[in-house]
């Protein structure tokens, strides 16, 4: 066993017992292991390069992004997924109804127009 091989042991172990259990993504394995990110990237890159795992498919991050979902095994490494645009990940905020500020503010300027306001006093126009 290589001097790498040995540091790396007790994390690839846990690792590798958490992808034999069912495909995650590193995300996932470092929350189930209580283990950091790093920790796990460092683990899977190595094991992937013994050829004990594979990229069983990608997913999508919250934020949109290709996430790899390893699996156990040697196998062919899934097909990366195209990245959203920027146009696809605005859509999608909008959608889950992320974009309330600007409307809110519209709406509580109208009440103030309504109130007497002027607009140029809502600019801080003097």
């Amino acid at each position: 066993m290589t001097d790498r091989a040995q540091r790396l042991y007790p994390n690839t172990v846990r690792v590798l017992n958490r992808i034999i259990a069912g495909p995650a993504t590193v995300g996932r394995i470092a929350q189930d292991l209580h283990m950091s990110v790093s920790a796990v990237e460092i683990a899977v890159n190595f094991l992937h390069d013994l050829q004990v795992l594979h990229v069983g498919q990608y997913s999508r991050s919250k934020r949109g992004e290709p996430s790899r979902v390893w699996a156990a095994g040697a196998g062919t490494d899934a097909a990366r997924i195209a990245p959203l645009t920027d146009a696809e990940k605005a859509a999608a905020y909008r959608a889950r109804g992320g974009d309330t500020h600007g409307a809110r503010t519209l709406q509580r300027n109208a009440r103030k127009i309504a109130a007497g306001a002027t607009l140029a006093g809502l600019l801080g126009v003097r």
